[in-house]
């Protein structure tokens, strides 16, 4: 008995301390009967009841200095972690390489394989040559550093292979093996030449130069010699003088070095010629190829919890804000997103920047030199007309015309390499240049004449001809993308000095928007229209773009 009733008092006192509130400052002198008489007076009040409702219930309000955290985890349940395997991205990245190729191949006539600089000065040469596109890739941090390893590793390469030919007697084992790739690469080159490829086999037997080389009976020349005259008779025209000049070198080091790089242009050749074959059909699939990748792609990303089409959205949401919801139908929005792209005056986004619509990022880089280009072509026919108009009509008839050939190509060629954001600033200090160009028509220019044509073109962003230009170009433009089937479409009034490259360039925009539209005109009506009721017009931008792209 006396265990049972010690048993009882401690659970009465443990249920006690567990019902005492915690901070009660009461000091614990409380015992549990007077607690449930208390309780049960109160449970027969309605009023105490709601009162002690109320205070068992939590009031953040009532400690402001102490706020109540609550655990996302605990509240939301936690989210499960999502694994992605390396195979998968390299799979991904293959895929997105596969669709660059063939856009590329699709969209540009004069794409074509080049072989990477392999020496600061190439590289340089290249960007020179390559105008503004090819120097800013030239002078890319990571092509830089990529450049600066590989020729790290083939200046070790090649060392190592001195090393061993100066040996006595000389270590032939890395020359077979060097043998043994331009094997492979002479095989690469000769897919379907049976005879050639059999002759091959015989002359480079990698297990008979072995044998040659263990009795001392292995002669370098006369591989080479072999090698150099099978790439004679392969070769492009074109490379006839490299490969003559192959043969002249003694050094086995050197002839090698050259060897692989002249095999090397010959694939680049055999690529860029079979791709020229190829191009026809390429770009009859290019449309069906490109969105069943595309979809690949939001699907595996999708998988992972990313929003392929994030930046699209809203891309597309701002475009149909600045039109009136009378105009918002899926191809005026579609058609004035792509003309906001290259109109300098509203964005200016580079080719790097994390903008660009999914939809458009193989064409950043096109697009941005397009914007460019039509900057420069807008400003300099801004800055001749207002030439025309400060000084040109002082001239006599016959003179007017050679002047404002000559004010048209002054400007163009200080404003040829000028990106869209500094025009303007470069436009302001054409004053004499243009001057110049009137003297040059016998035409005295004075002070003040000089003067008014300095203010006119330092305020040239806010200049009415300067905007009425800039209204027509977009006019121009947006009336083509209305109708990409249009044969003819007349150029703008004031852009006659310039008509053959904006014809030009206006030209290679609309054919990247037909394309773009064709391949995802549906993904753009069911963005703008997710209630289904787009169908037909995407069908009929795709068979448009179709046509245009084949065009």
């Amino acid at each position: 008995m006396s265990d049972k009733a010690s048993k009882d008092s401690a659970g009465d006192n443990r249920e006690a301390s567990e019902a005492k509130p915690i901070g009660d400052g009461s000091g614990g002198g409380g015992s549990g009967r007077a607690r449930e008489h208390r309780d049960s007076e109160s449970s027969t009040d309605p009023q105490h009841r709601d009162q002690a409702q109320a205070a068992s219930q939590p009031d953040d309000r009532r400690s402001p200095r102490s706020p109540r955290f609550v655990n996302p985890e605990q509240q939301f349940g936690r989210s499960p972690d999502v694994y992605v395997t390396l195979e998968k991205l390299m799979e991904a990245q293959e895929a997105f390489n596969n669709l660059v190729l063939a856009h590329e191949v699709a969209t540009n006539d004069n794409f074509r394989f080049e072989p990477p600089a392999t020496s600061a000065s190439e590289a340089s040469s290249a960007a020179s040559s390559g105008g503004a596109a090819a120097a800013v890739s030239a002078a890319s941090p990571e092509e830089e550093l990529e450049r600066r390893v590989r020729e790290t590793m083939h200046r070790a390469f090649w060392d190592v292979l001195t090393e061993n030919l100066a040996k006595t007697p000389p270590d032939y084992s890395q020359a077979v093996t060097l043998i043994g790739e331009i094997k492979t690469i002479l095989l690469s080159l000769l897919p379907n030449n049976e005879r050639a490829r059999q002759q091959i086999e015989e002359v480079l037997d990698l297990e008979l130069i072995r044998q040659k080389v263990e009795h001392g009976a292995f002669d370098i020349n006369y591989y080479s010699n072999y090698v150099l005259d099978l790439m004679g008779k392969m070769c492009a025209p074109a490379r006839d003088e490299a490969i003559r000049a192959c043969a002249a070198i003694q050094e086995p080091v050197a002839l090698f070095r050259e060897l692989f790089r002249l095999l090397d242009l010959m694939k680049l050749d055999m690529a860029n010629f079979t791709m020229q074959q190829m191009r026809p059909y390429i770009r009859q699939q290019a449309v069906t190829y490109e969105r069943e990748k595309f979809e690949q792609l939001l699907a595996s990303q999708a998988a992972v919890g990313v929003d392929g089409l994030r930046r699209t959205r809203a891309w597309l949401s701002e475009s149909a804000a600045a039109l009136p919801a009378a105009e918002r139908t899926p191809s005026r929005v579609v058609s004035e997103a792509l003309l906001r792209l290259v109109d300098w005056r509203q964005s200016r986004p580079q080719p790097e920047a994390d903008w660009w619509p999914e939809t458009l990022v193989m064409d950043a880089q096109k697009l941005v030199g397009i914007r460019d280009r039509l900057a420069q072509l807008h400003c300099v026919c801004a800055c001749v007309l207002l030439a025309m108009g400060a000084l040109g009509q002082r001239l006599p008839e016959d003179r007017r015309p050679a002047f404002k050939a000559r004010a048209t190509a002054a400007a163009a060629a200080v404003l040829a390499d000028c990106p869209a954001d500094r025009l303007d600033s470069a436009a302001a200090g054409l004053a004499d240049t243009l001057a110049k160009s009137a003297e040059s028509a016998d035409y005295r220019v004075n002070d003040k004449e000089c003067q008014l044509l300095t203010a006119q073109l330092a305020d040239l962003p806010v200049h009415a001809a300067a905007r009425l230009l800039h209204s027509r170009l977009m006019d121009f433009l947006r009336e083509g993308l209305q109708d990409l089937q249009a044969r003819q479409v007349r150029l703008p009034t004031g852009y006659s000095a310039v008509e053959a490259e904006l014809a030009q360039v206006a030209g290679a925009f609309l054919r990247l928007c037909a394309h773009n539209r064709a391949v995802f005109g549906q993904l753009y009506d069911k963005l703008l229209m997710p209630d289904g009721r787009a169908g037909q017009a995407a069908e009929g931008q795709e068979s448009r773009g179709e046509e245009q792209g084949c065009n």
